[in-house]
């Protein structure tokens, strides 16, 4: 829709799988813990990066972020939703288990996911939405608005079970600060 826009990740083989997919696409790999690309943004948007990290680096990489936006530029922060991270209608290629007992409270908590048929595996964190809020503000931003993304009405004919899954427990949870 005209959007100029430029992919980042840590991980090279992630930037070359978006370079097979849209070779157009402007892809690095950088770190959003400390950022080098030399731009200024109106809009950046974080997806699914906070999870692995410790509350000190979400911190840093929400500030590394931050510091890429044009004034009156928007941080989006798009996190799993931690209300729902113990339940597992959601999960349609990852399995996911807690090495400690389960508890929403338990700021911090390991959580481990494999994909059910690479067999890579993630390791994340549960945090709570006041954590996430807190690390907002502790990097300087404020929130403008929280919203839960919902699925597109139309996703229902293609997986009528994930999108009643998705409905009665979303997915994520994003920020706009």
């Amino acid at each position: 829709k005209g959007a100029e826009c430029i992919g980042i990740d840590i991980v090279p083989e992630q930037i070359e799988s978006c370079k097979k997919k849209d070779s157009k696409g402007k892809y690095y790999v950088d770190d959003v813990k400390d950022l080098k690309i030399d731009r200024k943004f109106d809009y950046v948007l974080s997806i699914m990066v906070l999870l692995s990290f410790c509350k000190k680096e979400i911190i840093r990489a929400i500030k590394s972020m931050s510091s890429k936006m044009k004034d009156g530029g928007k941080l989006i922060i798009f996190t799993a939703r931690p209300a729902f991270d113990y339940t597992s209608e959601n999960m349609e290629s990852m399995t996911r288990y807690f090495p400690e007992k389960y508890s929403y409270m338990k700021k911090g908590l390991p959580t481990i996911y494999k994909h059910k048929t690479k067999g890579y595996t993630l390791n994340d964190f549960h945090w709570m939405i006041e954590d996430y809020a807190d690390c907002i503000k502790e990097a300087g931003l404020v929130i403008e608005n929280i919203f839960e993304p919902i699925p597109l009405p139309e996703s229902e004919k293609d997986n009528p079970k994930v999108f009643t899954a998705r409905r009665n427990y979303p997915l994520y949870i994003a920020f706009v600060c």
